[in-house]
């Protein structure tokens, strides 16, 4: 796994839709990227503060 395959994958991921091959993978790959482990770090952060609902309505409706 590289930093782009994790990039192409990482909503997958963070939403729990993933193979547990696949999201094993990507996990390890953050834990030795020093960048995609801030990616994700910050992203948990702002998961952790509700913003993430947020952002996905707000994407939904802009869809529409």
């Amino acid at each position: 796994m590289n930093c782009q395959e994790v990039a192409q994958k990482y909503e997958e991921y963070l939403l729990g839709k993933l193979l547990p091959e696949e999201r094993e993978s990507i996990a390890e790959h953050i834990q030795d990227c020093a960048d995609c482990f801030l990616l994700d770090e910050s992203n948990r952060e702002f998961l952790a503060e509700g913003k993430f609902e947020k952002f996905i309505r707000i994407n939904m409706e802009a869809q529409k």
